[in-house]
């Protein structure tokens, strides 16, 4: 039976560390959907994710960080991707940049592929489950593929039930649209999808036109 956890205090987080260190599975709320995460250095946890949505493998998975410094480690960031970054992370926006080639990154996060989706969320559950593992995690929507995203616990449990190790409740989520996500992996910036970070803002912030 999937454990469920509704207080982050300094026992549940050591809890979760331990899950995620053993290769385990969680799901917690961010600010836009509840998420499917476990060590992104673990190859046998990413494919459990993969396995738990019914996710070809082969389409990258994106990382969740709770600290800049992590993310600069695995990705390579430009200066508008230090713009974006200094202005809307923490915050509902995925950067797509490109991967750094000697990250502890497992291969299957991003296979075949030389760019990867970065995250910041901006919800304090989900920051303080990140920075007490210290390292990224993969975080997808914790939802079998092409259906509903998932915004508060139950839902999470209705869809995946006892196929994950841990979930954190605390109730639903602030927004139930989408993170934005902006692939700067080329010379002109383009939006993937827009989500809660309108075109605008991001053009303003950039000082340049985006596709």
């Amino acid at each position: 039976m999937v454990e469920v956890i509704h207080e982050l205090n300094e026992q549940n987080l050591k809890r979760i560390v331990r899950v995620i260190d053993d290769g385990g599975v969680i799901s917690f709320p961010t600010e836009t959907v509840y998420a499917l995460a476990a060590d992104a250095s673990n190859p046998k946890a990413v494919e459990r994710i993969y396995q738990i949505k019914r996710r070809y493998n082969d389409k990258a998975l994106p990382i969740l960080v709770g600290e800049i410094y992590q993310a600069k480690r695995i990705a390579e960031f430009d200066e508008r991707a230090k713009k974006l970054a200094f202005r809307l992370f923490p915050g509902p926006l995925t950067l797509v940049l490109k991967a750094k080639p000697h990250s502890n990154l497992a291969s299957n996060v991003n296979k075949d592929k030389e760019t990867i989706g970065i995250r910041m969320p901006k919800n304090l559950p989900a920051i303080k489950i990140l920075q007490a593992v210290g390292r990224p995690l993969v975080g997808t929507s914790a939802n079998i593929t092409n259906q509903e995203s998932a915004t508060d616990a139950d839902e999470v449990i209705n869809s995946l039930g006892d196929q994950i190790d841990i979930i954190i409740d605390k109730g639903r989520t602030e927004h139930a649209a989408p993170s934005t996500i902006i692939d700067l992996s080329e010379a002109k910036a383009k939006i993937l999808r827009q989500g809660i970070i309108s075109k605008q803002l991001i053009e303003e912030i950039l000082g340049e036109p985006t596709i």
